[in-house]
């Protein structure tokens, strides 16, 4: 389905592919475009989501949707049941892809990203958890290992450590911060433990 937008000299609408005369709409959508596969093309599918269903969209609030959107791509973070969440680029693909497919289930159009946010934030935390037990997993499992298998590099380990320490610079104090900071010790035991 193409993004119908309106021509800001004739104010016929036409699709979004076709050209783009708006100049901060250019920049915006360009912008857009840019993104990481296939982050662009789903973002410009789901500004769909804001046109009226009788009328294109305007350029101004194309620009504006836009231009919010990639902040908050760009920020690496979104906000979700009052907890900041690190957001990769796999989570905002599956958080886009969910809300293209279940558009039929939503109140169009939509008049801000907080339903995207809302999904994206779902996803993060799904993500953070299945990265919590995965790396409790191989520090059990390393404890237990026999001395010809492999031990994870310290720059694996290090990357555990910033990815949990940005969880956790996000999260309001709650026993999910206490067991995010406790693994993050884990990992810190495991960094020197490493390096002996």
């Amino acid at each position: 389905m193409s993004l119908p937008i309106i021509c800001p000299a004739c104010h016929l609408k036409f699709p979004v592919e076709s050209g783009i005369t708006h100049a901060a709409a250019h920049t915006a959508i360009a912008s857009a475009i840019k993104l990481p596969a296939p982050l662009g093309a789903l973002i410009l599918r789901y500004m769909g989501m804001f046109a009226p269903a009788s009328r294109a969209i305007n350029m101004d609030r194309l620009t504006t949707l836009l231009d919010e959107l990639q902040q908050q791509i760009n920020s690496g973070k979104v906000k979700y049941k009052n907890r900041s969440f690190v957001v990769t680029n796999e989570v905002w693909r599956a958080a886009l892809d969910e809300i293209l497919m279940k558009r039929e289930k939503f109140a169009l159009p939509l008049k801000t990203h907080g339903l995207l946010y809302d999904i994206a934030g779902q996803h993060a935390t799904k993500h953070s958890a299945q990265c919590e037990v995965k790396t409790e997993k191989q520090r059990r499992n390393r404890t237990n290992d026999t001395p010809e298998k492999t031990i994870r590099s310290i720059s694996d380990i290090n990357a555990d450590i910033r990815h949990f320490q940005n969880l956790a610079d996000g999260m309001e104090d709650s026993a999910h911060k206490t067991n995010t900071l406790n693994t993050i010790q884990n990992l810190q035991t495991e960094l020197e433990r490493s390096n002996d």
